[in-house]
């Protein structure tokens, strides 16, 4: 395995790596070098709990490609990952190239309830909403890591689209992901051709998850 100029942005997507039902995920504060050998527990907990553990990845996969380096069956160890990442006909949040809605009046909802997290949340939210606005032009804030969650536990919440998905690594299209549906055949070999597929998360039922994201955290 090789990598030249890794880059850890702890700015949008800190490392954060779940294992369900088992495992904490590392740190939320952003990637730390100590955290290298975590993935030597994700391993472990995979050959334990063959075929039961989801894994659910919100930041960078080093920890993931750790694992498969430890151990190449790793990816056939598990139930099945659920990712957070890729930006599909749309611009992205690293760059315009990459990727990574709760409203103000949602906010308030916070604000107004006795909930304990939804009362910490309110607090902190500024920052997020204030990012919105100057990234996105918008007044509110996308809940990309709580519907990565949701859809783990829950995945009517969204309707995918199956296909290979290739990521850019060099160049002005860095980080970009490119999905190939199969809707058209090509005549010749591709960079796509003889991979394996993978469900993309397309349309979401947007409202459903922004109810059970705000009931959550009121009755919390």
């Amino acid at each position: 395995m090789k990598a030249n100029n890794v880059r850890l942005p702890n700015t949008i997507h800190p490392c954060i790596l779940t294992i369900f039902p088992f495992l904490p995920g590392p740190n939320h504060e952003g990637y730390h070098w100590e955290h290298i050998g975590q993935h030597i527990s994700y391993w472990k907990q995979a050959n334990l709990h063959l075929g039961e553990i989801t894994v659910v990845a919100l930041g960078q996969l080093l920890d993931i490609a750790l694992a498969l380096h430890q151990d190449p069956t790793f990816s056939r160890k598990i139930g099945k990952t659920v990712l957070l990442g890729g930006a599909f006909s749309i611009n992205g949040n690293v760059n315009p190239a990459a990727e990574t809605n709760m409203s103000y009046a949602d906010r308030d909802k916070l604000v107004q309830s006795n909930g304990r997290f939804a009362q910490y949340l309110s607090r902190i939210l500024e920052v997020y909403f204030s990012y919105h606005r100057e990234a996105y032009f918008t007044r509110g804030v996308y809940l990309h890591d709580p519907t990565t969650i949701l859809v783990a536990i829950n995945p009517s919440l969204v309707t995918f689209t199956e296909g290979v998905v290739r990521v850019q690594t060099t160049g002005i299209t860095r980080g970009l992901t490119i999905l190939y549906n199969g809707q058209k055949r090509f005549g010749e070999h591709t960079e796509w051709s003889d991979k394996p597929t993978v469900k993309v998360a397309v349309p979401v039922d947007a409202p459903s998850v922004v109810k059970l994201v705000l009931d959550r955290l009121m009755e919390s």
